[in-house]
């Protein structure tokens, strides 16, 4: 895998990362304008919102990755995706919209039925946008993502600056109608960009056996893998009050910066992936999942020790109000996670290379750890440890899934390949000099 043939693929991913980060700052004024019981419940709605959506990627839009580079099953397989994408997304949605009431008394907060009444109409709107960009990702046209995500986040930006600016204020209703106007907007520009790479039809030779191998175990890892990364916030509200929630929930939404360049990364090795596996050329997976981890770990490692020296804390006091200055402390002990963090791409090996049970058993594993730390820290009422259900998450998948690339995939693989990062920065300004 030589880097500089993918230069302006990596570019282009790159800008649209900077999107997630500099729209990370923007959402930091958000939350200054919302109430921290106001953000909990926005978060909430994203949270459960987004639990729905990685269910329909797993069990249906995957399939447009998996299967699009196979010409007898690519139009079926498309087909199959949005059919199989609507009907999740509003089953599920339509189910917590009945059982609104239910939640409400489960959670012991009466306001829960305000996110309850939202999810389906979010749900709908998320449709188009999620369905047509998982064409762009599968055909590497990152440039094309950066402007739908540019319309999605500039739409969030330009309405969130003029609510501090005129009001230093914002409801729920009003966060929520503006991720309803970007979710809009973004959808039709998805569509627009996406629609000459978009095949439809029955013919072919794929048929549910595929579904049943391949998308049902990975479906079920990634609604598993999605309690400790996205439903944390849920699992909280079981224990702690709506403040304390929304407290931990700002130190999440920034330390989210971290899970979006492990998104990139995966945005970039996954399809690629899934083409050297199938092809048979294992070297090649070998080099793009070494590189991938090694420069994410050196990346993260480095900013890691940076934040916590006064950066994280000048960073939350200048954009956020004094009653969230508690999440300081929760993002510093949350950073501890960017070491394992890298080893998430192997989660995306093992899913092209077909080890779909294993995976599954690995996520199933860690995930119980993770809540087994959830139910301890909530029935002690440990506040200060709460960031520790997700580190436990990340650090028993990272070496579970470790153990097996090394065992059964590459077998020549050692831990020391995490600093081959230096090795080829230095190989390639010597070549640039040359």
């Amino acid at each position: 895998m030589k880097l500089q043939h993918h230069i302006s693929t990596i570019s282009w991913t790159v800008a649209n990362k900077l999107l997630y980060v500099i729209y990370g700052f923007i959402f930091l004024i958000q939350i200054s304008i919302l109430t921290p019981n106001d953000f909990a419940l926005f978060a909430l709605l994203l949270a459960i919102n987004t639990w729905i959506f990685v269910i329909c990627d797993s069990f249906a839009l995957q399939l447009i990755v998996q299967y699009g580079f196979d010409t007898n099953k690519e139009k079926q397989a498309n087909t199959y995706a949005i059919i199989l994408h609507i009907a999740i997304s509003i089953i599920f949605s339509i189910i917590i919209y009945v059982l609104g009431n239910q939640l409400a008394l489960l959670f012991n907060e009466k306001r829960f039925i305000e996110v309850s009444d939202f999810l389906p109409l979010l749900s709908i709107l998320m449709i188009p946008r999620t369905y047509f960009s998982k064409f762009i990702i599968k055909e590497q046209q990152m440039k094309s993502l950066f402007y739908i995500d540019l319309l999605f986040f500039g739409t969030f930006t330009i309405l969130i600056i003029y609510f501090k600016v005129q009001f230093n204020y914002m409801s729920f209703k009003e966060a929520v109608y503006i991720y309803f106007l970007g979710a809009s907007l973004s959808s039709i520009m998805a569509f627009v960009l996406s629609k000459k790479y978009i095949k439809l039809g029955f013919e072919g030779d794929f048929n549910f056996k595929d579904i049943i191998y391949f998308s049902i175990p990975y479906t079920l890892s990634n609604t598993l893998m999605a309690i400790p990364r996205q439903l944390d916030i849920v699992i909280l509200k079981l224990f702690f009050d709506l403040k304390t929630v929304g407290i931990y929930q700002a130190a999440r939404s920034i330390f989210r910066l971290f899970e979006e360049g492990i998104n990139a990364a995966n945005t970039l090795i996954y399809p690629a992936l899934v083409k050297h596996f199938k092809s048979g050329n294992r070297e090649e997976a070998y080099l793009i999942t070494t590189k991938g981890i090694s420069f994410v770990f050196i990346s993260f490692v480095a900013v890691s020790i940076v934040l916590p020296l006064g950066v994280s804390k000048l960073l939350i006091t200048l954009f956020l109000k004094s009653s969230y200055l508690d999440s300081i402390y929760y993002f510093n002990i949350l950073l501890i996670s960017s070491i394992f963090l890298p080893f998430f791409i192997s989660y995306f090996v093992l899913t092209a290379a077909d080890y779909h049970r294993t995976l599954l058993k690995n996520v199933g594993i860690s995930v119980g750890v993770s809540l087994g730390a959830y139910v301890i820290i909530g029935y002690s009422q440990s506040i200060e440890l709460i960031p520790l259900a997700y580190i436990s998450f990340f650090a028993t998948l990272a070496v579970l899934n470790y153990n097996i690339m090394k065992k059964e995939i590459f077998k020549s693989l050692k831990i020391a390949f995490i600093f081959r990062a230096f090795e080829d920065s230095l190989s390639f300004i010597r070549k640039k000099r040359g």
